[in-house]
């Protein structure tokens, strides 16, 4: 065997194998509850884009009605995602799920799809700790003090927070286009590490030609995701499996990506006239134009201090501490991390989201380092002192990034991007929306805002005019709803007019003529 490859890992039938199993089946447990929890706690979006980029365009393709942004006007999307979206509503729709009930499926799908990070941790976990010394052990075998190995326990300890981690969690019912990204772009970095310690050509190819198809997949839900591609990549080539060449390494990344990618440039030709319309009218809308800057600029520092080290919670330095304690193994990761974080830094506009791969990724790092200062502790205190300060980290690392991810108080300025992350922003319209959807007398709605600051077509889940408000339509007959903020402004303007309050959904009340 290999130094480098990962130890055996036991007979399935054998107890050491069940015991993983069951360790594992608690995580997706413990990940499943904690998943539903926060898809429940979560309402209306992050950012306009998961329902005017995603789910409408969707919805406008089965049913001929929604309003589509400026970006399908001048092809910088592909039509793909919106196309599955739409396939996953048609079917929905066939069960009697429509408007907000639909659309809360399709969030809670992601949700539950997400638990698959839980199995790659575990991948990533046990390639990441491979080739460990003997003296990485605890003292008198208690590294292996669990009957596990070295590698098992970092596989276990990374799944835990593929799992758990809140900031992680709090991605994943959402259909902005980097949410099923993050889930491809995690499974080709397991078989990035894995490829990088096969034991055969079979298993370096086999390695390889995943690696393209999941980063070519993740490309496709997100182009600008390529940055997260480049160690990998890089690594790949500079550095190929001591049983597959560079130039067999490279054909089947190459041969792994053409799927994905040949569908989309299909895609685009079919609807925009172009092989790769939306990606090219990406780059020249946003690096070549600058047309990015348009939509908000954010301090230079803004991923740094915000995206990740607010989130990170009170306890930040020690979280971190516990992330780099296995650098020696893991510092492949942290590059992967850092080399986006510093190139979209040069960015003026900045959106959390777009940091989204670095997640999956820190957990990764937590995990590996969590089982390398357990190790040290039993290696010098021989004692059983390192599994309670295991326990005592992990949990101090979830509660801190948990008090790092909920919603605040904190002000912020409009004119950059916000602290804190939005869990119920638009809740109140989505609800009002799907309300008026539902009365059999309405015939058109006012909304409060702006045109995309809403739930759309999709769900409203019927076919009526709805617009913004304006108090010259007042007069129309056609709009006999109105959902505005509760006592605001417009609120008193309709009530003046005799329309009457009807019902109230957080911050949004529904009046109708």
């Amino acid at each position: 065997m290999s130094a480098l490859a990962p130890p055996a890992h036991p007979a399935a039938t054998s107890p050491l194998a069940r015991r993983v199993l069951w360790v594992l089946v608690a995580w997706a447990a413990l990940g499943l509850v904690a998943r539903v929890f926060v898809w429940a706690s979560q309402g209306g979006f992050h950012y306009p884009d998961e329902i005017f980029q995603q789910l409408e365009p969707g919805h406008w393709l089965r049913t001929g009605v929604g309003w589509l942004p400026w970006e399908f006007g001048r092809g910088l999307r592909t039509w793909l995602v919106p196309a599955e979206y739409g396939g996953l509503l048609e079917v929905l729709s066939w069960l009697g799920l429509r408007g907000l009930d639909a659309e809360r499926v399709v969030l809670l799908h992601h949700a539950l799809w997400s638990l698959t990070l839980i199995p790659a941790g575990y991948r990533i976990g046990r390639a990441l700790a491979a080739g460990s010394p003997p003296d990485d052990a605890p003292a008198g075998g208690a590294g292996l003090a669990y009957g596990l190995d070295r590698a098992t326990l970092s596989g276990l300890a990374v799944a835990f927070f593929m799992a758990l981690l809140p900031t992680l969690l709090y991605w994943t019912p959402h259909t902005l286009q980097g949410t099923p990204g993050l889930l491809c772009f995690t499974w080709g970095v397991v078989h990035w590490l894995e490829g990088a310690r096969a034991e055969s050509a079979q298993a370096a190819k086999r390695a390889a030609f995943w690696v393209g198809f999941w980063f070519g997949l993740t490309g496709v839900f997100r182009f600008t995701a390529g940055f997260y591609m480049l160690v990998p990549l890089a690594a790949m080539l500079l550095r190929p499996s001591a049983h597959l060449s560079r130039p067999a390494t490279l054909l089947r990344v190459l041969t792994g990506a053409a799927g994905p990618v040949l569908a989309l440039g299909a895609v685009d030709w079919a609807t925009w006239g172009k092989p790769f319309h939306s990606i090219i009218e990406h780059i020249k809308y946003n690096f070549i134009e600058g047309g990015a800057s348009d939509h908000g600029k954010s301090p230079t520092l803004f991923y740094l201090s915000v995206a990740v080290w607010a989130r990170l919670g009170p306890l930040a330095p020690i979280v971190v501490a516990v992330a780099l304690a296995g650098l020696r193994k893991t510092w492949p990761l942290l590059l992967t991390a850092a080399l986006p974080l510093a190139l979209l830094t040069t960015v003026p506009h900045k959106e959390e989201r777009f940091l989204m791969n670095q997640w999956p990724l820190f957990a990764a790092l937590l995990g590996v380092g969590l089982v390398t200062l357990v190790a040290l502790v039993e290696r010098r205190r021989a004692s059983r002192a390192g599994p309670l300060l295991g326990l005592a980290l992990a949990l101090g690392v979830l509660v801190s990034n948990a008090l790092g991810t909920a919603p605040s108080d904190v002000p912020h300025d409009e004119a950059v991007q916000p602290h804190d992350l939005a869990w119920r922003e638009r809740a109140g319209i989505f609800a009002a929306q799907d309300f008026v959807g539902r009365q059999p007398d309405a015939s058109g709605l006012l909304l409060h805002d702006r045109q995309h600051l809403n739930g759309g077509y999709v769900v409203m889940g019927r076919t009526i005019p709805q617009v913004s408000f304006n108090r010259r339509l007042l007069d129309a007959p056609v709009f006999d709803y109105a959902a505005l903020r509760t006592d605001g402004p417009e609120a008193r303007l309709v009530l003046r007019a005799g329309w009457h309050a009807v019902q109230t959904f957080e911050d949004i009340t529904v009046y109708r003529r």
